[in-house]
């Protein structure tokens, strides 16, 4: 659940986030974090900066991860956008990561992302149904299987 604020061309807003880890055969816990951030927007230029976790939530006895992340997107077309950023997790490198995103229709948008360190390939898509947009991605990892993303979203 998320609360956010518009201020002439800023946005500060706060994000509540339920986690549910479960493990077959071992235990299962849930958690809740908070998220921040604050985005400036004039026509064509945006951008923001975050912190993930702000909140040091623990699961499971450990802290979860603190990401402080900055982001610029460039209005390029009325139907495309590219974006650029910086990610730093305690304890990693800096990521820098690139995306885009080409709006097909006025109900139906394609995303697409790039992250380096680590190399990781992402590909979704965005429906928007009046007031409500439904957000379905999915993420690359090294190591682990594809990550499955969905966001449902109602502007009020």
């Amino acid at each position: 659940m998320s609360v956010a604020y518009r201020w002439q061309s800023f946005k500060i807003g706060v994000s509540a986030n339920h986690l549910f880890v479960a493990v077959a055969n071992y235990e299962t816990e849930t958690a809740i974090k908070f998220d921040a951030g604050i985005i400036y927007e004039n026509k064509n230029f945006s951008t923001g900066f975050s912190v993930l976790n702000v909140s040091q939530t623990k699961c499971q006895n450990k802290l979860l991860p603190v990401v402080i992340n900055w982001e610029s997107c460039l209005t390029i077309s009325s139907k495309s956008k590219l974006a650029i950023g910086f990610e730093k997790e305690n304890n990693f490198d800096f990521a820098l990561k690139f995306a885009g995103r080409y709006d097909f229709f006025n109900s139906f948008s394609l995303l697409t992302s790039y992250q380096y360190n680590p190399d990781r390939i992402g590909i979704g898509t965005v429906f928007d149904i009046g007031n409500f947009h439904f957000i379905y991605s999915v993420r690359t990892h090294q190591y682990l299987n594809l990550t499955h993303y969905v966001t449902i979203k109602y502007d009020l």
